[in-house]
Protein backbone atom coordinates (compact mmCIF):
# COMPACT_ATOMS: atom_id res chain seq x y z
CA UNK A 1 0.00 0.00 0.00
CA UNK A 2 1.28 3.45 -0.94
CA UNK A 3 1.81 5.89 1.79
CA UNK A 4 0.19 9.34 1.86
CA UNK A 5 3.54 11.02 1.23
CA UNK A 6 4.03 9.13 -1.95
CA UNK A 7 0.61 10.20 -3.25
CA UNK A 8 1.30 13.85 -2.58
CA UNK A 9 4.69 13.76 -4.31
CA UNK A 10 3.11 12.20 -7.37
CA UNK A 11 0.47 14.98 -7.55
CA UNK A 12 3.15 17.75 -7.31
CA UNK A 13 5.19 16.25 -10.09
CA UNK A 14 2.11 15.94 -12.27
CA UNK A 15 1.28 19.61 -11.75
CA UNK A 16 4.80 20.73 -12.61
CA UNK A 17 4.90 18.82 -15.86
CA UNK A 18 1.50 20.26 -16.79
CA UNK A 19 2.27 23.98 -16.08
CA UNK A 20 5.82 24.26 -17.49
CA UNK A 21 4.98 23.42 -21.12
CA UNK A 22 2.14 25.94 -21.09
CA UNK A 23 4.44 28.65 -19.68
CA UNK A 24 7.11 27.91 -22.24
CA UNK A 25 4.60 28.21 -25.04
CA UNK A 26 3.43 31.60 -23.78
CA UNK A 27 6.87 33.12 -23.11
CA UNK A 28 8.93 31.89 -25.99
CA UNK A 29 8.63 30.59 -29.47
CA UNK A 30 6.99 32.27 -32.45
CA UNK A 31 3.47 31.15 -32.88
CA UNK A 32 3.13 33.23 -36.11
CA UNK A 33 0.72 35.89 -34.63
CA UNK A 34 1.59 39.40 -36.19
CA UNK A 35 -1.43 41.35 -34.88
CA UNK A 36 -0.67 45.15 -34.05
CA UNK A 37 -2.60 47.63 -31.86
CA UNK A 38 -4.59 50.28 -33.87
CA UNK A 39 -5.16 53.72 -32.21
CA UNK A 40 -8.82 54.77 -31.85
CA UNK A 41 -10.33 57.09 -34.51
CA UNK A 42 -9.48 60.84 -33.98
CA UNK A 43 -6.48 60.15 -31.76
CA UNK A 44 -3.53 62.58 -32.04
CA UNK A 45 -0.43 61.33 -33.80
CA UNK A 46 2.73 63.37 -34.34
CA UNK A 47 2.28 65.94 -31.54
CA UNK A 48 4.32 69.14 -32.11
CA UNK A 49 4.68 72.57 -30.42
CA UNK A 50 4.97 75.91 -32.21
CA UNK A 51 7.04 77.98 -32.07
CA UNK A 52 9.84 75.52 -31.39
CA UNK A 53 12.01 78.31 -29.93
CA UNK A 54 11.18 81.80 -28.68
CA UNK A 55 12.94 84.72 -27.00
CA UNK A 56 11.18 87.32 -24.87
CA UNK A 57 12.03 89.90 -22.24
CA UNK A 58 11.32 89.72 -18.54
CA UNK A 59 7.64 90.39 -17.89
CA UNK A 60 6.64 89.62 -21.48
CA UNK A 61 4.41 86.75 -22.59
CA UNK A 62 4.71 84.14 -25.33
CA UNK A 63 1.87 81.95 -26.62
CA UNK A 64 2.55 78.32 -27.61
CA UNK A 65 0.26 76.03 -29.55
CA UNK A 66 0.14 72.25 -30.08
CA UNK A 67 -0.73 70.49 -33.31
CA UNK A 68 -1.08 66.87 -34.48
CA UNK A 69 0.00 65.33 -37.75
CA UNK A 70 -3.28 63.42 -37.66
CA UNK A 71 -6.14 63.88 -35.27
CA UNK A 72 -6.85 66.87 -33.03
CA UNK A 73 -4.80 68.33 -30.19
CA UNK A 74 -7.62 68.69 -27.71
CA UNK A 75 -6.95 68.67 -23.99
CA UNK A 76 -3.21 69.37 -24.12
CA UNK A 77 -1.57 69.94 -20.75
CA UNK A 78 1.29 72.47 -20.59
CA UNK A 79 4.20 72.65 -18.15
CA UNK A 80 7.49 74.54 -17.66
CA UNK A 81 10.77 72.94 -16.71
CA UNK A 82 11.69 75.96 -14.54
CA UNK A 83 8.93 78.18 -13.22
CA UNK A 84 11.55 80.51 -11.72
CA UNK A 85 12.48 81.51 -15.28
CA UNK A 86 9.12 81.17 -17.01
CA UNK A 87 5.66 80.01 -16.04
CA UNK A 88 3.06 78.64 -18.43
CA UNK A 89 -0.70 78.40 -18.24
CA UNK A 90 -1.50 74.67 -18.12
CA UNK A 91 -4.64 75.07 -20.22
CA UNK A 92 -3.79 77.80 -22.75
CA UNK A 93 -0.03 77.39 -23.31
CA UNK A 94 0.71 81.09 -22.63
CA UNK A 95 4.12 81.47 -20.99
CA UNK A 96 5.22 84.46 -18.88
CA UNK A 97 8.87 85.40 -18.51
CA UNK A 98 10.00 85.74 -14.88
CA UNK A 99 13.78 85.99 -14.93
CA UNK A 100 16.67 85.78 -17.33
CA UNK A 101 17.44 82.19 -18.41
CA UNK A 102 16.10 79.29 -20.49
CA UNK A 103 13.12 77.04 -19.78
CA UNK A 104 11.62 74.07 -21.61
CA UNK A 105 7.91 74.25 -22.32
CA UNK A 106 6.28 70.81 -22.63
CA UNK A 107 2.95 69.85 -24.16
CA UNK A 108 1.43 66.52 -23.07
CA UNK A 109 -1.50 64.75 -24.67
CA UNK A 110 -2.12 61.27 -23.42
CA UNK A 111 1.17 59.42 -23.71
CA UNK A 112 2.51 61.83 -26.38
CA UNK A 113 4.73 64.79 -25.52
CA UNK A 114 6.38 67.66 -27.43
CA UNK A 115 8.66 70.43 -26.26
CA UNK A 116 9.73 74.02 -27.11
CA UNK A 117 12.59 76.16 -25.82
CA UNK A 118 11.88 79.60 -24.30
CA UNK A 119 14.75 82.02 -23.71
CA UNK A 120 14.14 84.89 -21.34
CA UNK A 121 16.47 87.82 -21.99
CA UNK A 122 17.12 91.00 -20.04
CA UNK A 123 15.52 93.07 -22.80
CA UNK A 124 16.25 96.77 -23.14
CA UNK A 125 15.75 99.39 -25.87
CA UNK A 126 18.15 98.83 -28.72
CA UNK A 127 17.14 101.75 -30.94
CA UNK A 128 14.49 104.47 -31.43
CA UNK A 129 13.08 105.62 -34.75
CA UNK A 130 11.27 108.97 -35.26
CA UNK A 131 8.66 109.35 -37.99
CA UNK A 132 8.25 111.11 -40.29
CA UNK A 133 11.92 111.29 -41.05
CA UNK A 134 11.47 114.72 -42.65
CA UNK A 135 8.66 117.25 -42.78
CA UNK A 136 7.94 120.84 -43.83
CA UNK A 137 5.67 123.31 -42.03
CA UNK A 138 4.91 127.01 -42.29
CA UNK A 139 5.62 129.56 -39.59
CA UNK A 140 3.12 128.91 -36.76
CA UNK A 141 2.26 125.57 -38.40
CA UNK A 142 2.48 122.28 -36.47
CA UNK A 143 3.82 118.78 -37.20
CA UNK A 144 3.24 115.66 -35.07
CA UNK A 145 6.11 113.17 -34.68
CA UNK A 146 6.03 109.61 -33.27
CA UNK A 147 8.81 107.56 -31.62
CA UNK A 148 9.06 103.76 -31.90
CA UNK A 149 11.55 101.75 -29.81
CA UNK A 150 13.01 98.41 -30.92
CA UNK A 151 13.66 96.07 -27.96
CA UNK A 152 16.35 93.45 -27.52
CA UNK A 153 13.93 90.62 -28.27
CA UNK A 154 13.11 92.12 -31.64
CA UNK A 155 9.72 93.51 -30.65
CA UNK A 156 8.76 97.18 -30.95
CA UNK A 157 7.02 99.59 -28.63
CA UNK A 158 5.47 103.06 -29.12
CA UNK A 159 7.35 105.45 -26.79
CA UNK A 160 5.97 108.73 -28.16
CA UNK A 161 4.37 109.69 -24.86
CA UNK A 162 7.31 108.67 -22.65
CA UNK A 163 10.23 109.88 -24.77
CA UNK A 164 12.05 113.15 -24.16
CA UNK A 165 11.69 115.30 -27.28
CA UNK A 166 14.16 117.95 -28.41
CA UNK A 167 14.68 120.46 -31.21
CA UNK A 168 18.24 121.39 -32.15
CA UNK A 169 17.15 124.98 -32.91
CA UNK A 170 14.23 126.22 -30.80
CA UNK A 171 14.40 129.59 -32.56
CA UNK A 172 13.31 127.80 -35.73
CA UNK A 173 10.85 125.29 -34.23
CA UNK A 174 9.85 124.09 -30.79
CA UNK A 175 8.52 120.65 -29.82
CA UNK A 176 6.41 119.70 -26.81
CA UNK A 177 6.28 116.57 -24.62
CA UNK A 178 3.77 114.89 -26.95
CA UNK A 179 5.99 115.16 -30.03
CA UNK A 180 4.16 118.11 -31.64
CA UNK A 181 6.52 120.63 -33.28
CA UNK A 182 5.60 124.26 -34.03
CA UNK A 183 7.35 126.41 -36.63
CA UNK A 184 8.74 129.71 -35.30
CA UNK A 185 10.72 131.17 -38.19
CA UNK A 186 12.08 130.06 -41.53
CA UNK A 187 14.91 127.55 -41.25
CA UNK A 188 15.78 123.91 -40.53
CA UNK A 189 16.04 122.02 -37.24
CA UNK A 190 16.64 118.42 -36.11
CA UNK A 191 14.00 116.63 -34.03
CA UNK A 192 15.09 113.78 -31.72
CA UNK A 193 13.49 111.49 -29.12
CA UNK A 194 15.33 109.88 -26.21
CA UNK A 195 14.49 107.19 -23.66
CA UNK A 196 17.11 106.75 -20.98
CA UNK A 197 20.51 106.55 -22.63
CA UNK A 198 19.13 105.72 -26.09
CA UNK A 199 18.55 108.64 -28.49
CA UNK A 200 16.94 108.39 -31.89
CA UNK A 201 18.45 109.45 -35.15
CA UNK A 202 17.34 112.97 -36.13
CA UNK A 203 14.27 113.81 -38.15
CA UNK A 204 14.63 116.99 -40.23
CA UNK A 205 11.97 119.68 -39.89
CA UNK A 206 11.98 122.55 -42.40
CA UNK A 207 10.05 125.70 -41.56
CA UNK A 208 8.96 127.59 -44.67
CA UNK A 209 8.69 131.38 -44.84
CA UNK A 210 5.12 131.96 -45.97
CA UNK A 211 4.31 135.31 -47.54
CA UNK A 212 1.32 137.62 -47.34
CA UNK A 213 -0.72 137.51 -50.51
CA UNK A 214 -3.61 139.86 -49.64
CA UNK A 215 -5.15 141.72 -46.72
CA UNK A 216 -8.94 141.97 -46.62
CA UNK A 217 -10.47 144.90 -44.71
CA UNK A 218 -14.18 145.29 -43.90
CA UNK A 219 -16.18 147.66 -41.71
CA UNK A 220 -19.57 147.06 -40.10
CA UNK A 221 -21.72 148.92 -40.93
CA UNK A 222 -20.36 150.00 -44.29
CA UNK A 223 -22.21 153.35 -44.03
CA UNK A 224 -22.42 155.35 -40.83
CA UNK A 225 -23.90 158.65 -39.80
CA UNK A 226 -21.70 161.50 -38.63
CA UNK A 227 -20.85 160.81 -35.00
CA UNK A 228 -21.68 157.09 -35.27
CA UNK A 229 -19.17 154.24 -34.88
CA UNK A 230 -18.15 151.31 -37.10
CA UNK A 231 -16.06 148.23 -36.29
CA UNK A 232 -13.39 147.42 -38.88
CA UNK A 233 -11.66 144.04 -39.21
CA UNK A 234 -8.61 142.84 -41.18
CA UNK A 235 -7.84 139.31 -42.43
CA UNK A 236 -4.32 138.37 -43.57
CA UNK A 237 -4.19 135.81 -46.41
CA UNK A 238 -0.94 133.89 -47.06
CA UNK A 239 0.43 132.22 -50.16
CA UNK A 240 0.09 128.77 -48.57
CA UNK A 241 -3.71 129.22 -48.58
CA UNK A 242 -3.85 129.88 -44.83
CA UNK A 243 -5.24 133.04 -43.23
CA UNK A 244 -5.45 134.71 -39.84
CA UNK A 245 -7.15 137.63 -38.11
CA UNK A 246 -4.80 140.61 -38.39
CA UNK A 247 -7.00 143.24 -36.74
CA UNK A 248 -4.83 143.52 -33.64
CA UNK A 249 -1.41 143.23 -35.33
CA UNK A 250 -1.75 145.59 -38.32
CA UNK A 251 -1.44 149.39 -38.45
CA UNK A 252 -4.74 151.24 -39.04
CA UNK A 253 -5.19 154.61 -40.80
CA UNK A 254 -7.87 156.80 -42.42
CA UNK A 255 -7.15 158.50 -45.74
CA UNK A 256 -9.21 161.54 -44.61
CA UNK A 257 -9.59 161.92 -40.86
CA UNK A 258 -11.94 164.90 -41.38
CA UNK A 259 -14.54 162.46 -42.78
CA UNK A 260 -13.90 159.44 -40.57
CA UNK A 261 -11.30 158.42 -38.03
CA UNK A 262 -10.00 154.95 -37.11
CA UNK A 263 -8.16 153.89 -33.96
CA UNK A 264 -4.70 152.31 -34.01
CA UNK A 265 -4.49 151.99 -30.23
CA UNK A 266 -3.74 148.47 -29.02
CA UNK A 267 -7.01 148.17 -27.11
CA UNK A 268 -9.28 149.64 -29.82
CA UNK A 269 -7.61 148.85 -33.16
CA UNK A 270 -10.03 149.11 -36.08
CA UNK A 271 -12.65 151.21 -34.26
CA UNK A 272 -13.87 153.84 -36.77
CA UNK A 273 -16.10 156.88 -36.28
CA UNK A 274 -17.88 159.14 -38.77
CA UNK A 275 -17.07 162.87 -38.62
CA UNK A 276 -18.81 164.54 -41.56
CA UNK A 277 -20.58 163.60 -44.79
CA UNK A 278 -18.31 161.99 -47.35
CA UNK A 279 -16.28 158.87 -48.18
CA UNK A 280 -12.78 157.85 -47.10
CA UNK A 281 -10.47 154.83 -47.26
CA UNK A 282 -9.87 152.88 -44.03
CA UNK A 283 -6.64 150.89 -44.35
CA UNK A 284 -4.73 148.20 -42.42
CA UNK A 285 -1.05 147.57 -43.28
CA UNK A 286 1.84 145.40 -42.09
CA UNK A 287 5.50 146.34 -41.65
CA UNK A 288 6.36 145.04 -45.13
CA UNK A 289 3.99 147.44 -46.84
CA UNK A 290 1.20 144.99 -47.56
CA UNK A 291 -2.08 146.87 -47.19
CA UNK A 292 -5.81 146.36 -47.46
CA UNK A 293 -8.45 149.10 -47.76
CA UNK A 294 -12.16 149.60 -47.28
CA UNK A 295 -14.24 152.62 -48.38
CA UNK A 296 -16.33 153.90 -45.48
CA UNK A 297 -19.22 156.23 -46.28
CA UNK A 298 -20.41 158.84 -43.78
CA UNK A 299 -23.90 160.30 -44.04
CA UNK A 300 -25.54 163.25 -42.31
CA UNK A 301 -26.54 162.81 -38.68
CA UNK A 302 -30.02 161.30 -38.31
CA UNK A 303 -31.91 163.88 -36.18
CA UNK A 304 -35.20 161.99 -36.38
CA UNK A 305 -33.73 159.41 -34.14
CA UNK A 306 -33.34 161.97 -31.32
CA UNK A 307 -36.62 161.83 -29.39
CA UNK A 308 -37.56 163.04 -25.94
CA UNK A 309 -39.22 160.86 -23.35
CA UNK A 310 -42.78 161.53 -22.08
CA UNK A 311 -41.33 162.83 -18.80
CA UNK A 312 -39.05 165.22 -20.67
CA UNK A 313 -41.96 166.49 -22.81
CA UNK A 314 -44.10 167.03 -19.71
CA UNK A 315 -41.33 168.95 -17.99
CA UNK A 316 -40.90 171.12 -21.09
CA UNK A 317 -44.63 171.98 -21.15
CA UNK A 318 -44.61 172.94 -17.48
CA UNK A 319 -41.56 175.13 -17.99
CA UNK A 320 -43.08 176.89 -20.96
CA UNK A 321 -46.43 177.49 -19.14
CA UNK A 322 -44.68 178.82 -16.06
CA UNK A 323 -42.57 181.26 -18.06
CA UNK A 324 -45.63 182.66 -19.92
CA UNK A 325 -47.63 183.55 -16.78
CA UNK A 326 -47.17 187.01 -15.10
CA UNK A 327 -45.35 186.83 -11.83
CA UNK A 328 -47.72 187.29 -8.87
CA UNK A 329 -46.69 189.36 -5.92
CA UNK A 330 -47.75 188.33 -2.46
CA UNK A 331 -49.97 190.56 -0.32
CA UNK A 332 -47.20 190.96 2.21
CA UNK A 333 -44.80 192.13 -0.44
CA UNK A 334 -47.39 194.61 -1.80
CA UNK A 335 -48.06 195.99 1.64
CA UNK A 336 -44.40 196.62 2.15
CA UNK A 337 -43.99 198.53 -1.12
CA UNK A 338 -47.40 200.40 -1.29
CA UNK A 339 -47.95 203.71 0.60
CA UNK A 340 -49.82 203.33 3.90
CA UNK A 341 -53.47 204.54 4.02
CA UNK A 342 -54.19 206.75 7.07
CA UNK A 343 -56.31 205.03 9.63
CA UNK A 344 -60.00 206.03 9.37
CA UNK A 345 -59.84 207.32 5.78
CA UNK A 346 -62.28 205.77 3.29
CA UNK A 347 -61.03 202.99 1.11
CA UNK A 348 -60.36 203.82 -2.49
CA UNK A 349 -62.69 201.74 -4.65
CA UNK A 350 -60.82 199.38 -6.84
CA UNK A 351 -60.45 200.18 -10.44
CA UNK A 352 -62.45 198.03 -12.82
CA UNK A 353 -60.27 195.50 -14.53
CA UNK A 354 -61.93 196.21 -17.88
CA UNK A 355 -64.50 198.75 -19.13
CA UNK A 356 -66.37 198.20 -22.38
CA UNK A 357 -66.46 201.40 -24.47
CA UNK A 358 -69.92 202.65 -25.32
CA UNK A 359 -70.60 203.11 -29.03
CA UNK A 360 -71.42 206.69 -30.01
CA UNK A 361 -74.90 205.83 -31.32
CA UNK A 362 -75.96 204.28 -28.08
CA UNK A 363 -74.64 207.25 -26.11
CA UNK A 364 -76.67 209.73 -28.16
CA UNK A 365 -79.90 207.76 -27.73
CA UNK A 366 -79.37 207.62 -24.04
CA UNK A 367 -79.22 211.39 -23.97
Amino acid sequence: MRTLAQVLNRLVLLSVFTILPAAAAGCGGDDGDTTTTTPPPGACEGLAVAPGTAKIGVGKTQSFSATCTTGTATGVAWSSSDSAIATVDAATGTATAVAKGTATITATLGTATAIATLEVADVGIVSIAVTPGSATVAVAGTQAFTATATLGDGTTSDVTATATWASSDTATATIDATGKATGVKAGTTNITAAVGAVTSSAAVLTVGDKKVSTIDVSCTPAKVAAGAAAACKATINYDDKTSEDGTSKLTWASADATIATVSDDAATKGAAKGVKVGKTKISAADASGNKGEFELEVSAADLTSVRSTPAQRSATRVERTSSSLPRRTSRTARSRTSPQRPRGSPRTPPKPRWTQPVPPSRSMSAL
